[in-house]
């Protein structure tokens, strides 16, 4: 997934089809001059105020991976103790490089489709984790938990390198999408 998502076709886990739309929107915005990466992002950090887990499974581009770092390719870390280590190789688990990101999400109800953009900054950890990930700190984590609650968006998101906030919301009222910015 990761390796087609470098190469320009989004893709995203777990059926997740305004998820691979958000991204998308992000690649566009961005002019295809980055990857995003789709993501869980509610895992809070245990000890640091305002920052929390972009993970998922190891579908990361591995153009993302921070400098110093290793790609490696294991099996699934949920799927492998379920269907079996053989029959789910092939994740590339790393840790994504620093910088500012922009993160998004598109959700649609009652036929009317809204857009969550919020930016952070990753943080390089020493940590060795499971799949593709990365610590990002935002503004205000709680304000942003709290919208995903209030407003209806999903624990799936999108992250993408760069303050690419501008042209996705221009993006967004081109096309008709409301924008939460938090």
């Amino acid at each position: 997934m990761g390796r087609l998502t470098d190469q320009g076709i989004m893709t995203s886990c777990e059926v997740d089809v305004y998820g691979v739309l958000t991204m998308l929107i992000q690649y566009l915005s961005a002019l295809g001059k980055t990857p995003p990466h789709f993501i869980d992002w509610t895992i809070q950090h245990q000890e640091k105020k305002n920052v929390f887990l972009a993970w998922h499974c190891g579908n990361a581009p591995p153009s993302l991976v921070c400098e110093g770092c290793k790609v490696s390719i294991k099996s699934h870390s949920i799927f492998g103790e379920v269907i079996g280590l053989e029959r789910s190789a092939g994740t590339a688990e790393f840790q994504f490089k620093p910088g500012e990101v922009t993160l998004c999400r598109l959700v649609e109800y009652d036929e009317k489709f809204k857009m969550l953009i919020t930016k952070g900054e990753i943080m390089k950890s020493g940590q060795s984790l499971r799949g593709s990930w990365s610590w990002v700190k935002v503004n205000n984590l709680d304000k942003l938990y709290w919208t995903l609650v209030e407003e209806g968006f999903l624990h799936h998101a999108s992250l993408i390198h760069g303050d690419q906030s501008q042209a996705i919301n221009d993006a967004c009222k081109f096309l008709n999408i409301d924008t939460v910015v938090v």
